[in-house]
């Protein structure tokens, strides 16, 4: 928290952006896993046994009896509900500077691709999923809201379905 209250840092959106960021660079960079050793603290930040205070995706707040989610922990959703135990990541790549990517196949045979976008602005983009038949490829045409972060989830039929996609409007 770099000596500044916790108080000062709830709900900023930028720290769950940065959160997000480095979960994408790590398990774009071969990482297995991703564990947080901070997912709930107090209202201060802590406990913790050095006495330097962190934020968490989730402060229990202890003087008004509530939990409070934090950005982070809604950054933590697009991996944890959409990336499952055994996916294997696959390869995948943008082509623009300002959206970072993952993506994943599940065992269920569903793949999830989060896609962040770090701008100040929309930024519009083709999805494109490898498939097989006629069509190298499945898209669609998608709009990022700025700084936002998003998931999606394809199976199978849904690529193929999608592989004959019109151009954007």
């Amino acid at each position: 928290l770099s000596g500044r209250p916790l108080s000062q840092l709830m709900g900023d959106w930028k720290l769950g952006e940065r959160y997000a960021l480095n979960i994408i660079n790590d398990l774009n960079s071969g990482c297995e896993g991703f564990i947080d050793w901070n997912l709930c603290l107090d209202e201060t930040g802590g406990p913790n046994h050095v006495g330097n205070t962190c934020s968490a995706a989730v402060i229990c707040d202890n003087v008004a009896k509530r939990a409070r989610y934090q950005p982070i922990f809604w950054y933590i959703g697009h991996f944890s509900r959409y990336i499952r135990p055994g996916a294997r990541r696959v390869a995948c790549s943008t082509s623009r500077d300002t959206l970072e990517v993952t993506a994943f196949l599940n065992v269920d045979g569903k793949l999830s691709v989060v896609v962040m976008n770090q701008s100040d602005l929309e930024e519009s983009f083709w999805l494109k999923i490898a498939v097989e038949g006629p069509e190298p490829f499945a898209a669609a045409w998608v709009e990022a809201p700025a700084r936002s972060i998003l998931t999606f989830v394809a199976d199978e039929e849904a690529a193929e379905a999608s592989a004959a996609s019109d151009a954007p409007p």
